[in-house]
């Protein structure tokens, strides 16, 4: 049997110990059959709440690597799409913000919903984009928030077929007011509580794939834009005018591009660039979006079947043409930032590769996606004018109430859908220069009762922060079976540091 187990401890100061309490622990926590104990001056134990029979705890701590890999001086490049903290659970909001944080990545990619936080027109709930960036201030982040979603109240119509999220706001003027109001309040200095001292926003998204439109005659939901282009480019102009109102000198992203359609016909993401430019495809770029936009977003996703210099000729490809077509209309100035980037996994005992893929995509293993993700980024950090790239996702997601998904888009995340990393979390880190592996021990709890860990002094001062334990129990002495039964996350709070 295998439990994983993810625990983020969060250490005032590096190299500092932990606070002696005068008791015998500083935190329990029981998950299923193990307790795990934070103690004193980097000590961990682990102590069986039940009956084990030869079985191990292979205990293994995870922080920030002693020296940044190649990717060094490119600060500010990295960062994880898809993290939903303003809508979690409580509990797993600072989860979700501390497996970013130690991983060494800055930015993260978020929803702020417009018809969440305005659902009466001029009445705003600020809760959960607050506690969002209380919680990203706390660890480091930058968040980069997606203004999307018409609210009712502004949508020319309520009724099926149609979703009225993603119908053009009747006026753009609404959604104009909107986009000043939440970046007046979270800019640098802004009047949220959190950034009055400078932390804050300043890079904001114009909805999200205006270009994947719904195919045929009739819009169906479930499409983040149904509306023609030219109505996408004067929302941009009405969100870009209230952001630069609130802040002259904010950095406004179009909604990012998918390498779609923008209604039918033009199936690539080039074509879908030049569109942005230049809507009705007469050279003229008058009429287009250019004006409204500081840096170029766009999505990109490799085929899986790929080899490596595929993967490399693909990328290759499409940055080297769309930077032409941003020459073209001079915009040769412009950054482009690619704000969703990925390959899903699947655990390799899942039967999904039997039944035929979509233009013979095949489902990867965890190795395969974290292999595919590192020649990926080594090829995207070559690109000059690419300046910063999110992953999708932190976090697997979309599963339904047998724990299973078949879209192969909820299986991208670096953690599964519990927060238990994946082999690519780890990946991930390493190449970002966050995390290594500083401490492996294997433990045979079976007939021994409670067993001590003392983590090495140089672990808890490299560490840093974050320390991440990761604790699998395996059955069997030399041949343990690895089947996993359940996968836990649990953070703890309010390490002291003496």
């Amino acid at each position: 049997m295998i439990v994983l187990l993810v625990v983020l401890l969060t250490v005032a100061d590096a190299g500092h110990r932990f606070k002696k309490t005068g008791q015998s622990q500083i935190t329990q926590v029981n998950i299923d059959q193990i307790s795990l104990i934070l103690g004193e001056e980097g000590t961990v134990w682990l102590e069986p709440t039940s009956s084990f029979n030869d079985e191990f705890i292979e205990l293994k701590i995870l922080g920030p690597a002693a020296e940044q890999t190649q990717y060094k001086g490119k600060e500010g490049f990295f960062g994880l799409a898809g993290v939903q903290t303003l809508w979690l659970a409580k509990e797993d909001r600072e989860t979700e913000m501390a497996l970013v944080a130690a991983t060494g990545a800055r930015y993260i990619g978020m929803d702020f919903e417009w018809g969440k936080i305005e659902k009466e027109q001029g009445k705003y709930d600020w809760s959960g984009p607050d506690d969002a960036v209380r919680l990203a201030k706390q660890y480091g982040l930058t968040i980069v928030p997606m203004l999307l979603f018409t609210p009712q109240w502004a949508s020319p119509t309520s009724f099926a077929p149609l979703d009225y999220k993603s119908i053009p706001p009747v006026d753009e003027k609404q959604y104009r007011d909107f986009v000043f109001q939440v970046v007046n309040r979270y800019k640098p200095f802004g009047q949220s509580t959190y950034v009055k001292d400078g932390y804050g926003i300043s890079d904001w998204v114009i909805w999200n794939e205006p270009n994947v439109q719904p195919q045929g005659k009739d819009p169906l939901p479930g499409n983040f834009w149904i509306g023609e282009l030219e109505a996408y480019i004067q929302l941009m102009r009405a969100g870009f005018e209230g952001a630069h109102a609130a802040d002259p000198s904010c950095n406004v992203l179009n909604g990012g591009l998918a390498d779609v359609y923008w209604r039918q016909g033009e199936a690539d993401l080039v074509t879908a660039v030049e569109r942005l430019y230049d809507p009705n495809g007469d050279g003229d770029a008058g009429d287009g979006a250019r004006p409204y936009f500081d840096t170029l977003n766009i999505h990109i996703y490799p085929p899986v079947n790929l080899t490596p210099e595929e993967i490399n000729d693909w990328l290759q490809y499409r940055i080297d043409a769309i930077s032409r077509v941003m020459d073209r209309f001079g915009d040769d100035g412009k950054k482009i930032w690619v704000t969703e980037t990925g390959f899903g996994s699947v655990p390799s005992s899942n039967n999904l590769n039997e039944t035929p893929q979509p233009d013979n995509l095949m489902w990867l293993d965890e190795k395969g996606q974290s292999d595919s993700m590192l020649i990926m980024f080594e090829k995207y950090v070559q690109f000059p004018k690419v300046e910063t790239v999110l992953w999708w996702s932190l976090r697997d997601y979309y599963i339904n109430q047998t724990g299973e998904n078949q879209a192969m888009e909820a299986h991208y995340g670096l953690v599964n859908a519990d927060f238990s990393p994946k082999s690519s979390y780890l990946a991930y880190a390493r190449m970002v220069g966050g995390m290594d592996i500083l401490f492996s021990s294997e433990i045979n709890i079976g007939s021994f009762g409670r067993q001590m860990v003392v983590i090495p002094k140089n672990v808890i001062s490299r560490a840093g922060n974050y320390l991440v334990v990761v604790t699998p129990i395996l059955r069997g002495e030399n041949q343990p079976h690895f089947q996993t039964v359940k996968r836990t996350s649990v953070f703890f709070k309010n390490i002291q540091s003496k």
